[in-house]
């Protein structure tokens, strides 16, 4: 059975890119934001200060380096098939 949109269509691999993308964007907002947080409560920032670095840290994300990383990501799993079934074939 594959997966499907909410609309009922098959969902193509394009789709699942874009998904991949807009996870790994979330994943990296996430990751900025706890760790601007927790900078700014060691450096003896108040609540506020820590929430202002937060989303600091989230607006200075490099979303170029994680659109890269991606695409990094996809060429592996892409690549890695092809090789396993030329191995089988020898």
């Amino acid at each position: 059975m594959s997966a499907r949109h909410e609309g009922g269509r098959p969902r193509s691999a394009a789709d699942d890119g874009r998904r991949r993308l807009a996870e790994a964007v979330r994943n990296a907002c996430l990751n900025a934001a706890v760790n601007g947080y927790e900078q700014a409560g060691i450096s003896g920032l108040c609540a506020e200060g820590r929430w202002e670095m937060a989303v600091d840290a989230i607006r200075s994300l490099d979303l170029d380096a994680v659109g890269a990383h991606e695409q990094q990501e996809l060429d592996r799993c892409v690549r890695r098939p092809a090789l396993t079934a030329g191995r089988l074939n020898m």
